[in-house]
């Protein structure tokens, strides 16, 4: 989504809260050089990091209201990363996930019989990062996200047993490559898969 900022831990961190939103927001704009002005220039997250640019300016002489208060964890006692925690997260979505994307992968992969076919989960695997760079090139979402869509992907061919003959091996790649584009341009647009 285009109304909020991407830092490095993905487009899924900024939107679990809008507190976490505006820690995002804040840590893109305190980020050296991160040129968040040129990045976001033609999305509406722009408007807030112009917002804490400006209020950043106002407010950086004040002395802080609160300085000191009661710490929910304190740091000393904080056993999980960040990265790690949402990692842990999309992980547990990802793999309680319905087939959002079964009736896609069934139009990709039609049944095929006979002596001369191969798995569509391990077509998705093997191909998984000349997939991965396209999908990325061309839909704009972190690595991260294209993975996991991929790995979603091939998790699903491999639960339906979807198989392709393989004298169409490069019409599946491209088709299948198309559909993880489509979907991953869908996420990038509105936030969700809608498949």
């Amino acid at each position: 989504m285009r109304h909020i900022v991407s830092h490095q831990y993905g487009r899924t961190y900024a939107q679990k809260h809008p507190d976490e939103d505006f820690a995002e927001t804040f840590a893109v704009w305190l980020t050296p050089r991160s040129g968040w002005r040129r990045r976001y220039r033609n999305w509406p997250a722009l408007r807030k990091l112009e917002f804490v640019d400006k209020l950043m300016k106002r407010i950086r002489t004040e002395t802080p209201h609160i300085r000191r208060g009661e710490l929910c964890t304190p740091i000393e006692k904080m056993t999980v990363l960040l990265a790690e925690h949402y990692g842990q997260r999309a992980e547990r979505y990802r793999a309680a996930a319905q087939g959002f994307v079964d009736d896609k992968l069934k139009e990709v992969f039609p049944p095929a019989r006979g002596r001369s076919v191969g798995s569509a989960a391990n077509l998705l695997r093997k191909h998984q990062d000349e997939m991965l760079d396209r999908v990325k090139r061309w839909s704009g979402l972190p690595e991260e996200e294209v993975r996991t869509l991929l790995a979603k992907l091939e998790d699903r061919a491999d639960a339906l047993d979807l198989q392709y003959r393989r004298t169409q091996l490069t019409q599946r790649i491209m088709d299948v490559t198309a559909l993880a584009t489509s979907l991953a341009m869908d996420f990038a647009y509105t936030g969700r898969f809608t498949g």
